[in-house]
């Protein structure tokens, strides 16, 4: 009996994942080869990767780092936004802070730091099963802080222009 194909998402899904595993695979053999903060046991993976408010994101494992990342829908969509800045992303459950990337085969893309370097994680399974953890846990909305403010709503707070979140 054949298979019904994949949805044209999860293909797309599908095309941008590998798109995103042969550029760091490619990084981390041209480029990253050398350097002493590579966890030999750990390969490249995208893991998770969804659509989420009209962007794609996942967690990218490398040798090197974890991180939430995020592409956009469009290729041209962040053209706008310079390099190596930062922007601020609200998630169920908290604020997360995000670097702006590029690399020519993906275009721009997002960061958001949780591990560097990797040798915490004895093995690639180990890493993996993080990750795993770590996109459930993003989007879960039990995780959320009260005390969850980042430093311009503080400056808010002070200057008398927000008042204080309930519960802190």
């Amino acid at each position: 009996m054949l298979e019904a194909p994949a949805t044209i998402d999860e293909q797309l899904l599908e095309q941008k994942r590998a798109q995103v595993v042969s550029v760091f695979n490619t990084i981390n053999t041209e480029r990253m080869n050398d350097i002493p903060i590579l966890n030999h046991k750990l390969s490249v993976s995208l893991i998770g990767l969804q659509e989420w408010n009209n962007n794609y994101l996942g967690i990218l494992v490398t040798p090197w780092f974890m991180n939430i990342i995020m592409l956009p829908n469009q290729a041209d969509e962040w053209s706008d936004i310079p390099e190596l800045s930062s922007e601020k992303y609200v998630f169920p459950s908290g604020n997360y802070k995000f670097l702006m990337g590029f690399e020519p085969d993906i275009g721009k893309y997002q960061t958001c730091s949780l591990f560097s370097p990797m040798f915490e994680f004895a093995d690639n399974q180990a890493a993996i099963e993080t990750a795993q953890a770590a996109i459930t846990e993003l989007m879960n909305d039990e995780n959320i802080e009260t005390t969850d403010i980042d430093s311009e709503q503080i400056q808010r707070i002070w200057e008398g222009e927000e008042l204080l979140p309930e519960g802190i």
